[in-house]
């Protein structure tokens, strides 16, 4: 028994020093058996790690130590420097005598539209000769060539250079001897003037034979309207036509068909817009350099001793000011409305319009009959 219990010590001791424990040591665990402890591997150390050579036994994941440290508190942020203030906005400038218009806000001048020709070559008459052209019944002959002449030699007129036509001169009135008739077409009058211009001076291509008809003779196509066009003999003859009331009635009226008989006598000249602009457009009263100002303001000639009207200038609008306002600066602009009756009164029975009659208080005339 005795050699049988030292066998078994001797064995037991073998068995221990195989699985790595030491003699006579004791486990920490509840289980059978000695556990190993994993050498924690220095964070500065740049030698790989020995591995045991024996499956280790699974442990449970540990959970992170925490601190328990307070955390020493952040340092205050640094003050944010406020912002410096934005500069203030620039006041308007003064108008200037170049432009008369203010540089910025709060208003600006929308840029007007200049007028330019068909091509680079404007088809113009450079030195127009005026024929007037009357009728036994056309009124205020006499002072309709004078008023010709005044027209042809004025600031307006000078300005028109600017568009190629230069100084005009006013030729022999022309005396039909036979007046027209009641009712006459633009055709019939294209076929009139073709028939008789190459009796009435000889022709050089620079004339514009401005037809005076009187009120008695009524244009079917065109009525109460002036307007200028062409015909053609050996070269193209170009005329207006007016039908004439009188001249304190129609100066304007006249002066308008000249001045764009002569910048556009054949449909090529002066009369396109170098940009598209509705605003000029869509009022359908053309595009010619009197059409772009017949809603403008009239202006008073004290030389004409009438209202009349400017025409569009590319020049006045280089230089700021308004396209249709008057090249002498001794022209005062202005507008117009009638001072109306307050009240009338009604003097007819209602029953029956066609008696309609009304008295206007202010002076008491009376009107509708």
């Amino acid at each position: 028994m005795k050699n049988v219990c030292g066998v078994l010590i001797i064995g037991l001791s073998l068995c221990l020093s195989a699985c790595g424990g030491s003699g006579g040591g004791s486990s920490n665990s509840g289980t059978t058996g000695a556990t190993l402890s994993t050498p924690t591997p220095s964070v500065n150390s740049s030698s790989p790690t020995a591995t045991s050579t024996a499956p280790p036994t699974p442990t449970a994941p540990t959970t992170p130590a925490t601190s328990t440290t307070p955390l020493a508190p952040s340092a205050p942020a640094a003050p944010v420097a406020p912002a410096a203030p934005a500069p203030a906005a620039p006041a308007p400038s003064a108008p200037t005598a170049s432009t008369n218009l203010p540089a910025t806000y709060p208003a600006f001048m929308p840029p007007f539209p200049k007028l330019i020709s068909y091509n680079s070559k404007a088809d113009v008459i450079k030195n127009p000769v005026v024929i007037p052209v009357f009728f036994p019944s056309t009124p205020d002959q006499a002072n309709t060539v004078k008023f010709l002449q005044k027209a042809t030699s004025d600031a307006n007129w000078t300005a028109l250079a600017r568009y190629g036509v230069g100084a005009a001169t006013v030729g022999q009135a022309v005396n039909v001897s036979q007046n027209p008739p009641a009712k006459i077409s633009t055709a019939e009058i294209s076929q009139f003037v073709q028939n008789n211009a190459a009796t009435w001076t000889t022709l050089h291509g620079s004339e514009i034979f401005m037809l005076y008809y009187p009120t008695s003779t009524q244009i079917t196509d065109n009525p109460g309207s002036g307007y200028h066009s062409s015909t053609t003999q050996t070269s193209p003859v170009v005329f207006g036509v007016i039908p004439y009331s009188s001249l304190m009635e129609d100066a304007y009226l006249q002066y308008h068909e000249l001045v764009e008989a002569a910048t556009d006598p054949l449909g090529g000249g002066i009369y396109l817009l170098d940009r598209d602009d509705i605003s000029y457009s869509s009022f359908g009263m053309g595009t010619e350099i009197g059409d772009m100002c017949v809603l403008s303001d009239f202006y008073y000639s004290a030389e004409f001793g009438t209202s009349m009207k400017s025409v569009w200038s590319n020049q006045r609008i280089a230089s700021g000011q308004s396209p249709c306002a008057a090249s002498s600066g001794s022209l005062d602009m202005f507008g117009a409305v009638p001072n109306m009756p307050t009240s009338f009164k009604e003097t007819s029975p209602i029953p029956n319009p066609a008696a309609l009659k009304y008295e206007w208080s202010d002076s008491n005339p009376t009107w509708g009959e």
